[in-house]
């Protein structure tokens, strides 16, 4: 059984509770192993480390919110507005999230109004949403992510079996995006095709992004992206956590650190 946590280190980690094993997220293996995208640099460098950060995180909150609604949505095959406003109201509270709520609601019914759309062009057909897969790369640790969606989609003359990696940014799809669509095809073991959609910010009709991934070359390099990932000891879990009482000037520093098998372990 896999159990999640990014409340430790940088990185979101699994950990498989009957192996032992660690798997690195496939978001954070992506961003480590490719360059960051040019205008993303530059967008930190403009506003600056901190706020840069502080909107980052803002952008991830909101991204995991409208995750959780497309799911809810494909499950009951339906939504009311009054499901995104309580949706919206207590993730904020839960996570102490410096959001305007009433911004996040309009963006939130926007977003969701342009993901109806698209299931309703291409007549999404749901086989799973939010699965969890892994894949072991040493006998300790392996990468693991969650799939958005497979399932299969109106496709020219007839269907085509499909994944589909969901994103919250307006502006298209970067590199890791591919990558991590292949990494789940993958792992996933199936001859699919690969897409990734977000939504736009549209007016009066509901649009969206829709991308074809499947023959990007991010599929012949990703192998490669793995053994490099293996020589630098990407996948040795480095997270910690460190607890001590107090601190007395003049004394020997006592303390605890706990490693991240520890504190998983510690959770179950």
């Amino acid at each position: 059984m896999l159990k999640r946590t990014d409340k430790y280190g940088e990185n979101r980690f699994y950990y498989d509770t009957e192996t032992g094993k660690f798997y690195i997220s496939a978001t954070s293996f992506c961003k480590m192993v490719l360059p960051e995208n040019k205008y993303l640099t530059k967008w930190k460098q403009e506003l600056g480390e901190f706020e840069a950060n502080r909107r980052a995180k803002m952008a991830a909150h909101y991204g995991t919110l409208m995750h959780e609604l497309i799911e809810q949505f494909l499950e009951h095959k339906t939504l009311e507005r009054l499901d995104i406003e309580l949706a919206t109201g207590n993730y904020i509270n839960a996570y102490s999230v410096d959001a305007d709520e009433n911004k996040w609601i309009k963006d939130l019914t926007n977003d969701l109004l342009a993901f109806a759309q698209f299931a309703y062009d291409r007549e999404l057909e749901v086989y799973a949403t939010e699965q969890w897969m892994k894949r072991d790369i040493t006998p300790t640790s392996g990468i693991a992510g969650t799939l958005d969606f497979q399932g299969s989609i109106k496709w020219r003359k007839g269907r085509q079996d499909v994944i589909i990696d969901f994103k919250s940014g307006r502006n298209g799809f970067y590199a890791a995006s591919e990558l991590q669509l292949h990494l789940y095809k993958q792992i996933l073991g199936k001859d699919v095709m690969l897409f990734n959609w977000s939504p736009k910010r549209w007016e009066t009709e509901p649009t969206y992004n829709f991308k074809n991934q499947t023959d990007s070359k991010m599929g012949q390099k990703l192998e490669h992206y793995i053994e490099i990932s293996k020589i630098e000891g990407m996948f040795e879990s480095k997270a910690r956590n460190i607890h001590f009482k107090n601190l007395t000037l003049g004394r020997q520093p006592v303390f605890e650190v706990k490693m991240l098998k520890d504190l998983m372990e510690m959770e179950l």
